[in-house]
């Protein structure tokens, strides 16, 4: 099935509309807002928010176009990559820190594995 021609050509969808075609939770949603992998609502008014179809339609492109549970796993795939690259830039920090001397490798805790 065509997602895409499911929707208006121009215009904007409320989020319930919009999570017909990415069915995601509310709470994912916003995530992959903050993580820039979903695009950022419009405010049409003090309390009012909606997203622009054409934003919509570019989503479901980038995904590929493909049924949507494929698009999920997608997702988490750039949802994992997202805390991979968070780890690394607190790690590069934590190098930059000890080279500077900020801090003393005597004064680092290890961790248990896969903690």
């Amino acid at each position: 099935m065509d997602y895409i021609t499911q929707l208006p050509e121009t215009g904007f969808l409320r989020l319930p509309q919009v999570l017909e075609f990415i069915p995601v939770s509310k709470t994912a949603w916003f995530e992959g807002i903050a993580n820039g992998i979903y695009p950022a609502p419009v405010k049409l008014g003090k309390r009012i928010s909606a997203w622009k179809v054409e934003d919509i339609r570019n989503l479901i492109a980038e995904l590929g176009g493909i049924p949507m549970c494929n698009s999920i796993k997608r997702m988490k795939v750039v949802s994992n990559l997202q805390k991979t690259l968070d780890t690394l830039n607190k790690l590069e920090l934590l190098i930059e820190k000890l080279n500077t001397g900020e801090i003393k490798a005597s004064e680092l805790v290890p961790c248990e594995q896969g903690g």
